[in-house]
């Protein structure tokens, strides 16, 4: 017959074990385990959004190279080639042309002046170089807190069904405990098989956390292209506190979103200019070297011009092309106004939920620990026939949920901690690198 002081001590071996099992498979495992920021870097390496970001970026900068084209010289090489054939005698003209009017000509044309046009286009697209590459960094910090997410889920699960485990393996004491007590007389048949009733609800429970585990590590393995299997290392820690709102709410504004969003505002400006610029006259200037040319022409080896191209009416086009732009321009600003709202919105509801995971996991912690000692008293009370066996059982299921619950909010208020970080740019082992930056 078991005593309730041997109960005790195998309860308290077991949860022990089971709370020490992963420490003594990684001790005896050769593979490495990864931390967040090994998830992280794996993660980028892996993530095909963020590479399309980056070749995004690699297109922005070949339109800036493009829009400098238009404001230094072009240099061109062309050749003609033009032979008359008669069937007939030529008509009678005191300047005949030449059978043969072959020629060959490098030109250089250099834009002097096109309505500022250029210029703008110019300072248009190193603004769209700029947010794209501010794109680039904020889809990185993304990345971070989806990285985290799926690590702490998958913590998460693993933690749930190390717990359920250990459950089961209390029920297991608490089974023999109640079959010695039956023989004995102590104890009836009922209590026996509500236990492992109760038991087999707890191993359906397991089942399941065994595929919420395998669905997270797929996504795992997808998310940062490591194998599925990987171990993972808990060696994260809670925030004690949070600085103040006033703090989060100033980094907000280095954030790339915002960032690239006013670099669109300012982009969409230089388009009025663009369009405007359409008014004033375009003039080129344009030089002709001629290596070889016609027999009339055999000693013309060069000529220079200025060509001036003036709009005198189009239609309203142009007019309309500006206020069109004047439009994007007034669309831009309303957008980074309307991101602004949004992201300290986000950031205020962030802030206050994690404050609230702090508050539940220390409320739970306390909770757990009360409903552990209740459990404990209850099968004390059981064992000098104060309480039923129901008893007993309500008051384990009540520790065990609570502790679940507990790990629980834990893993929630990590995820939570890393994504209000991420928000403010605190994005551990990513730093964009310099050709990266505005």
């Amino acid at each position: 017959m078991l005593n309730r002081a041997t109960l005790a001590g195998s309860t308290a071996l077991l949860l022990m074990l089971a709370l020490s099992a992963p420490a003594l498979l990684s001790a005896g495992s050769p593979a490495a385990a990864y931390g967040l920021q090994d998830c992280f870097r794996a993660a980028l390496g892996q993530s095909e959004s963020l590479s399309i970001t980056g070749e995004t970026t690699t297109q922005a900068e070949m339109r800036y190279r493009e829009a400098i084209a238009t404001v230094v010289p072009n240099i061109s090489l062309s050749g003609d080639l033009y032979h008359q054939y008669y069937l007939q005698g030529s008509p009678k003209s005191p300047f005949p042309a030449p059978d043969n009017q072959s020629l060959l000509r490098i030109s250089a044309v250099q834009p002097l002046f096109q309505g500022f046009r250029e210029y703008a286009a110019l300072r248009a697209t190193k603004d769209q170089l700029a947010a794209s590459k501010q794109a680039y960094a904020w889809a990185a910090w993304q990345l971070y807190s989806d990285t985290a997410q799926v690590f702490n889920l998958v913590l998460a699960a693993e933690k749930s069904l190390s717990d359920m485990q250990s459950e089961v393996a209390v029920y297991d004491q608490r089974i023999q405990f109640l079959e010695g007590w039956f023989r004995i007389g102590r104890a009836q048949d009922t209590d026996v098989l509500s236990a492992r009733s109760a038991q087999a609800q707890i191993k359906a429970q397991v089942e399941a956390a065994k595929y919420q585990i395998a669905a997270a590590r797929e996504a795992f393995a997808f998310l940062t292209g490591l194998p599925a299997d990987s171990r993972l290392s808990d060696s994260q820690a809670l925030p004690e506190s949070l600085s103040s709102m006033a703090v989060y709410e100033a980094e907000l504004s280095k954030r790339p979103d915002l960032e690239a969003a006013r670099l669109n505002v300012a982009n969409a400006k230089e388009g009025i200019a663009i369009a405007w610029g359409a008014h004033l006259p375009s003039i080129n200037a344009q030089a002709d070297y001629y290596p070889y040319h016609y027999a009339p022409n055999a000693d013309l080896n060069w000529d220079a011009f200025l060509s001036v191209t003036m709009p005198i009416f189009m239609g309203g086009s142009i007019a309309a092309q500006t206020r069109s732009a004047e439009s994007a321009a007034r669309q831009a600003e309303l957008m980074l106004q309307q991101a602004q709202r949004m992201d300290l919105e986000n950031l205020r509801s962030s802030y206050q939920k994690l404050n609230y995971d702090l508050s539940q996991g220390r409320a739970l912690a306390e909770a757990a620990d009360l409903a552990d000692k209740d459990y404990r008293a209850e099968t004390k009370n059981f064992e000098h026939g104060l309480v039923t066996n129901l008893d007993v059982l309500q008051s384990m299921v009540t520790y065990t949920n609570t502790a679940l619950a507990r790990d629980s909010i834990r893993y929630t208020t990590l995820s939570d901690f890393v994504s209000l970080q991420a928000q403010i740019g605190h994005v551990p082992g990513f730093t964009p690198k310099p050709e990266e930056a505005r």
